[in-house]
């Protein structure tokens, strides 16, 4: 089994989602929000279900999509404070909901030594195509 959780962190409040993917691919959720962040007291469950995760992960993706293609990169580190939106996490996930596998990058010798290296035009391309 495999779990994980982040916090977005309010003033005072806070909410913390918390994941844990099951058997057959099956993702458990629970959003909890939190009057105090810090003390976790007058917690309410907002969510508690499980889902597929690979439509979960569609889901997100989809409205990861539209935010990115909306704002563009820079006007996305303009509107957020200067936080870059998280591009090659982003594109390896787009590509395994859209082709089921791992995103394809090469090894090849370098200068001075091995380098990981991934093709541009498909980046790009990627980053524009649509998620069915």
């Amino acid at each position: 089994m495999k779990k994980t959780k982040c916090e977005w962190e309010g003033e005072p409040e806070g909410i913390v989602w918390s994941f844990e993917l099951k058997e057959n691919q099956i993702l458990f959720i629970e959003v909890v929000h939190y009057e105090e962040l810090g003390s976790k007291d007058n917690s309410q469950t907002l969510i508690k279900t499980e889902y597929p995760y690979d439509e979960f992960l569609r889901i997100v993706l989809i409205e990861l999509d539209a935010l990115i293609k909306r704002h563009g990169i820079i006007g996305y580190r303009e509107q957020w404070y200067d936080f870059d939106f998280p591009l090659s996490t982003f594109l390896k996930l787009k590509h395994y909901t859209i082709n089921k596998q791992k995103y394809p990058v090469k090894k090849v010798s370098g200068e001075l030594d091995e380098e990981t290296r991934s093709n541009l035009k498909y980046d790009s391309e990627l980053l524009l195509q649509k998620i069915k």
